[in-house]
C-alpha cells in the first residue's frame, strides 16, 4: 500500500467502521430525499464538455462536433473521465452523474474525517449531516457539471493541509493539482494554497526549509505545467474559448460579485458556519487553520471579483462548503468546551445549541424546504433550465433528420445537446467554442453574460443550417413564409442582412406526422442538393412554400 493511501486506511480504522456506516446511512437517506425533489436536472452546458468526451471516445481527439479543434470546454480532466465512459459504451451523463455521486461521497467522508480529527466526534456527525443536506450539491451532481469533483479535490487539499504534519508536508498539494485539472480556474485555489504556505513558512519562528518547500510545490505544479503545455500547443490559445468569450462581461464587475457572495452565504446559512469558524481559530490560533481561513477568504474575493456565475446552483461557492464546515466544527468544540465544567443546564446547552445552529444550516442548505424568496427563484430558474434543456433533447432527433450528412454547418445557440447529439459541424452563437466569434465578436443586441456575437462572421461561415428558437417543437402550420420564421432564429433579422437568408435559404420542416411536432429550419440553396419531401425514420422532412432551388445565386 502506497504513502499516499497508508494514512486514510489508518484513519478509516480508527474511526470505527459502525459509526461510519450509520453516517453513512443518513447521509445516503438525505441524498435520496434530496435528489427526489431536485428530479431530473440537466443543462446544455454540460453537453459541451459530452461533445468533446464522445469525440475523443471514438478516437477523433479532443474536438468539438464534427471537425472543429477548438477549445470549448474548461474542464480537462472532467472531460476525459466522462470520454471513459463513452468508450465503454455508457452515455456521458449517466457516466458524470456515477462521478459526481462518488465525488460527494468523499466530499462527506473528507469533511468528517477533517472535523473528527480537529474537533471530535460530535461536531464531526454535525457537520458532515449538514453538508450531506445540501440541495445544492444533488442539482449540481444532477446536470453533469464537473462542479462536485472540483470540490472534492479542493476538500481533500484543505483537509489534508491541515492535518499534514506542517513541518514535513508531502502529499496535500496533489488535491489542489486535482482541481486545476479539473476547471481552467483551478489554477486560483492552487495559487493561493502556495503562496500562503510560502507566508507561513516566511513567518514562521523556526528556519524556513525551502527545499522541502519547493519539493511540496513541485507534486501539483509539474502535472498542471505539463497541461498547460499541451493544451496550448494543441489549441494555440493560452485559456479556452469561454474565457474570451466571457471577458466581455467585465471582470471588475465587483459589486455584482460581492451581492453573489453574500446572497450565497445567507441563502444556505453558511453565514453561521464562516462565525462558528472565527470562534473555533481565536482560541486555538492553530497556523494552518488560519491559512485554511485565509485561503477561503481569497476564493471568496476571487468569486466577488469575477462577478459570481449565472447558475442557480451556487457553484463558485459550494467549493467552501466543506472546508469552511469542518473550521466551524472546530468553533462547535469549543462551545462544548467551554461548558464542559458548568452545571448541566449549561452543559446541556453545550450541545443543544450547536445542535440547533446545525439544524438551521442544514434547512438553509436544503433549501427546497425553506420557501424563501430566493429559493423560490432559483427553483424557478432550475425548473426553466430543466424544461428547457428537455425540450433540447427532445427536438434531437428531428434535428439529426434535418442534417443530411456528416460534417453539415449547423447553427445554434445550443451548441451543448447538438454538438453531442448529431454529427454536423456545429457554429456555436454564443462564441463558447467558435474561436471566430469569441475573439472577434461583441455585445451587440446580447446578454453579455452569456457570451458573445460576431454577426458579420456568418458571411465566412457558409452555415447550411439555422433553426428556430424554442420551443423548437411547434405546429406544423405555424410558419408561412420565411420572414417570419427568419424573425424567430436567434439574431435572423440581423444575419439576414449579412447572407441573404430569404434569397439564399429554403424553408423547411421537420414533422412528426403522429403528434404533428414539426421543427423549423432554414436550409441553404447548394450544388447537388435537391429540396425534394424525404423521409427520415418516421420523421418527413419537406420544404412546404414554393421557393427558388438549385444553386445559390
Amino acid at each position: 500500500m502506497s504513502d499516499f493511501v497508508k494514512p486514510y486506511w489508518r484513519e478509516i480504522d480508527r474511526l470505527g467502521w459502525i459509526e461510519i456506516a450509520a453516517l453513512a446511512g443518513v447521509s445516503c437517506a438525505l441524498l435520496l430525499h434530496g435528489l427526489s425533489m431536485v428530479g431530473d436536472a440537466r443543462i446544455d452546458d454540460a453537453y459541451i464538455t459530452f461533445a468533446y468526451a464522445k469525440n475523443l471516445a471514438h478516437g477523433h481527439g479532443p474536438i468539438y462536433g464534427h471537425d472543429l479543434k477548438v477549445e470549448g470546454y474548461s474542464n480537462f480532466l472532467w472531460m476525459v473521465l466522462t470520454a471513459v465512459g463513452e468508450w465503454v459504451g455508457v452515455p456521458a451523463l449517466t457516466t458524470a452523474r456515477a462521478l459526481g455521486h462518488a465525488a460527494f461521497a468523499f466530499i462527506l467522508a473528507v469533511t468528517y474525517w477533517g472535523a473528527r480529527r480537529l474537533a471530535g466526534r460530535v461536531p464531526a456527525i454535525m457537520m458532515t449531516l449538514v453538508l450531506a443536506s445540501s440541495t445544492d450539491f444533488h442539482r449540481l451532481i444532477q446536470t453533469g457539471l464537473e462542479t462536485v469533483l472540483y470540490c472534492a479535490f479542493i476538500a481533500g487539499g484543505c483537509v489534508h493541509y491541515l492535518l499534514e504534519n506542517k513541518g514535513r508536508r508531502r502529499w496535500s498539494g496533489l488535491w489542489f493539482a486535482g482541481a486545476a485539472l479539473t476547471r481552467i480556474d483551478g489554477f486560483v485555489p492552487l495559487g493561493l494554497i502556495l503562496g500562503l504556505e510560502l507566508m507561513r513558512v516566511l513567518l514562521a519562528e523556526k528556519k524556513a526549509d525551502f527545499r522541502a518547500l519547493a519539493y511540496w510545490a513541485a507534486a501539483p505544479i509539474a502535472p498542471v505545467a505539463l497541461f498547460w503545455l499541451w493544451r496550448t500547443s494543441y489549441y494555440g490559445l493560452l485559456f479556452p474559448l469561454p474565457y474570451y468569450a466571457k471577458a466581455s462581461l467585465g471582470m471588475l464587475e465587483f459589486e455584482r460579485g460581492v451581492d453573489y457572495v453574500v446572497n450565497g452565504l445567507r441563502e444556505t446559512g453558511l453565514w453561521v458556519a464562516v462565525l462558528l469558524g472565527v470562534f473555533g481559530a481565536s482560541l486555538r490560533s492553530r497556523t494552518p487553520t488560519l491559512v485554511i481561513f485565509a485561503f477561503l477568504g481569497l476564493f471568496a474575493g476571487y468569486v466577488a471579483y469575477v462577478g459570481g456565475d449565472w447558475m442557480p446552483y451556487n457553484r463558485m461557492l459550494v467549493p467552501m462548503c466543506s472546508p469552511l464546515l469542518v473550521l466551524s466544527a472546530v468553533g462547535v468544540q469549543r462551545i462544548m468546551n467551554e461548558v464542559s465544567n458548568r452545571n448541566a443546564v449549561l452543559k446541556s446547552a453545550g450541545v443543544v445549541g450547536p445542535a440547533l445552529v446545525s439544524g438551521f444550516m442544514a434547512l438553509h442548505l436544503n433549501q427546497i424546504i425553506l420557501d424563501t424568496p430566493l429559493e423560490s427563484g432559483k427553483v424557478g430558474h432550475t425548473n426553466h433550465l430543466l424544461r428547457h434543456t428537455k425540450g433540447l433533447l427532445e427536438a434531437l432527433p428531428h434535428i439529426q433528420a434535418m442534417v443530411r450528412k456528416p460534417g453539415d454547418k449547423l447553427v445554434t445557440d445550443y451548441g451543448g445537446v447538438y454538438a453531442y447529439g448529431t454529427d454536423a459541424s456545429v457554429i456555436e452563437m454564443w462564441g463558447l467554442a467558435n474561436k471566430d466569434i469569441a475573439l472577434r465578436g461583441n455585445t451587440d443586441g446580447i446578454v453579455a453574460i452569456y457570451g458573445k456575437t460576431c454577426v458579420p462572421c456568418y458571411a465566412e461561415f457558409q452555415p447550411d443550417y439555422f433553426h428556430s428558437v424554442t420551443p423548437l417543437l411547434r405546429g406544423d402550420q405555424d410558419f408561412t413564409n420565411p420572414a417570419v420564421l427568419i424573425g424567430q432564429i436567434f439574431q435572423g433579422q440581423a444575419i439576414d442582412r449579412v447572407i441573404g437568408l430569404r434569397k439564399n435559404y429554403v424553408m423547411g420542416r421537420v414533422r412528426n406526422p403522429r403528434t404533428g411536432q414539426t421543427l423549423w429550419f432554414m436550409e441553404r440553396k447548394r450544388d447537388g442538393v435537391s429540396f425534394e419531401p424525404r423521409q427520415v425514420g418516421e420523421l418527413e422532412v419537406d420544404y412546404p412554400t414554393p421557393q427558388a432551388r438549385g444553386r445559390r445565386r
